[in-house]
């Protein structure tokens, strides 16, 4: 073998090389380009659109016979669009599809979203925006119960609906008390049980169900630890459902949650929202 065939050789050999790096080198280019581009907010973007799923649950979400969308995260994500400059569209929607929906792209977020373990295997969620949790309800001249401590004994008795979340919630976090379970009660028959004397205490969301029984009954019940601070037994953190693995979509709609925080704006929406007239609209 000749110097100019060893030599040629290993030129070829280089060149081949150098052929590969640059293509390596521009698929990682092309494949970073197309992982920014697989954002869902990128997409959001050159759509023009921000598709919301349109789930109902009053009063965050609620929807007029007439199709529109009207609520506390309505108007919030109406906000968000603006900012992104872009339309909101609320997509049709049920419960038992929020999360398949989101997965297979038919919206872009779902808002009022329980935020569980469950959930967290098949999609991410932004920043919290709301805590729903279980407050223990007594009446106001309710001498015997000062704290939350003062009801786990078998001497206070629970008016529970039959296998609701309230009733979890009561029998988790009041173990040593007895029990009285109503198969379909509403939130008004348990608070005439306690109301009447028939039973001491009961278990109630907050903010929803406590703002609706403040204004209903004004100056008659107290609450542990108090009214906006729900008990830290089966909480539910609210906040928007996003696409899986999508960092740059979470951090901008967590920024935004954030900064409507900090601004006092989230917390006037849901004073607006959480009164009789939209809790029990229909």
């Amino acid at each position: 073998m000749t110097l100019h065939s060893i030599f040629g050789s290993s030129r070829r050999r280089f060149l081949r090389l150098s052929m590969l790096a640059a293509l390596a080198a521009t698929f990682a280019v092309g494949a970073t380009h197309a992982a920014s581009a697989e954002s869902v907010l990128d997409e959001v973007k050159e759509r023009g659109v921000l598709r919301v799923a349109g789930v109902v649950f009053r009063p965050l979400q609620m929807r007029k016979p007439s199709g529109e969308y009207y609520g506390a995260d309505p108007e919030l994500l109406q906000q968000f669009a603006d900012e992104l400059g872009v339309k909101l569209e609320h997509v049709n929607a049920g419960w038992d599809t929020a999360v398949a929906g989101l997965t297979t792209g038919k919206w872009d977020l779902v808002p009022a979203l329980c935020v569980t373990p469950k959930r967290m295997e098949a999609i991410d969620f932004s920043e919290t925006y709301l805590m729903l949790g279980g407050v223990l309800t007594v009446l106001k001249d309710n001498d015997k119960i000062k704290s939350v401590d003062d009801a786990n004994v078998s001497s206070v008795t629970f008016a529970n609906v039959a296998g609701g979340w309230s009733e979890q919630i009561a029998k988790k976090a009041f173990p040593n008390a007895t029990h009285k379970d109503f198969g379909q009660a509403t939130d008004d028959q348990l608070a005439l049980e306690v109301i009447s004397g028939k039973a001491d205490a009961a278990v109630f969301d907050t903010p929803v169900t406590i703002s609706l029984l403040s204004e209903k009954h004004p100056d008659t019940f107290k609450f542990y630890p108090d009214k906006n601070t729900p008990m830290d037994v089966l909480p539910c953190p609210v906040a928007y459902g996003l696409k899986k693995g999508d960092t740059k979509w979470e951090e901008t709609v967590s920024a935004f949650i954030r900064k409507k925080k900090e601004s006092g704006e989230l917390q006037a929406l849901f004073d607006k929202y959480m009164t009789a007239k939209f809790i029990t609209e229909e």
